[in-house]
């Protein structure tokens, strides 16, 4: 027998959108009725996802037990443990490569002033100053904001 999309999602215990997806994904083979609708054979279905509902008050697919749960929940935090730790490294880098750039750019870029012979005066030797050190305070800025978020997180 075949089934609309929507009768499949039913049968399956899924969401239309699921259903949607797993047809364009390929994870369901779905074939075109005399209309051009998108069907799915009861056998597809079964293939796909195990035993069918057969009505609204029995719903015949397998519940994973509490141990199961227990066991996945477990592992999905473990999982967000090392993303953060992998997430802390990674902005530590970022710093360090922000604060090598701005190291050796005040280096590697000569005072063009002192190369022309022209005196620039105090107030511009400040500008120079003022901008590596705004970079630094957006660089701290960001790190407070990063540890204010892994707090709240953990």
């Amino acid at each position: 027998m075949k089934h609309t999309l929507r009768e499949a999602a039913e049968l399956a215990g899924i969401s239309r959108p699921t259903i949607y997806r797993h047809v364009r994904q390929g994870k369901v083979s779905a074939s075109l009725d005399h209309d051009g609708n998108k069907v799915i054979e009861t056998a597809e279905l079964m293939r796909a996802y195990g035993e069918l509902r057969q009505g609204e008050t029995q719903p015949v697919r397998q519940v994973e037990t509490g141990s199961e749960t227990a066991g996945l929940l477990a592992d999905l935090i473990q999982e967000v443990k090392l993303l953060r730790e992998d997430n802390r490294k990674l902005n530590e880098k970022i710093e360090q490569i922000a604060i090598g750039l701005i190291e050796d750019k005040s280096k590697a870029v000569p005072d063009l002033s002192v190369v022309a012979g022209i005196d620039t005066g105090p107030e511009e030797k400040k500008k120079s100053k003022k901008s590596r050190h705004s970079f630094r305070s957006v660089i701290d800025a960001m790190k407070a904001d990063q540890a204010a978020k892994d707090k709240s997180r953990g």
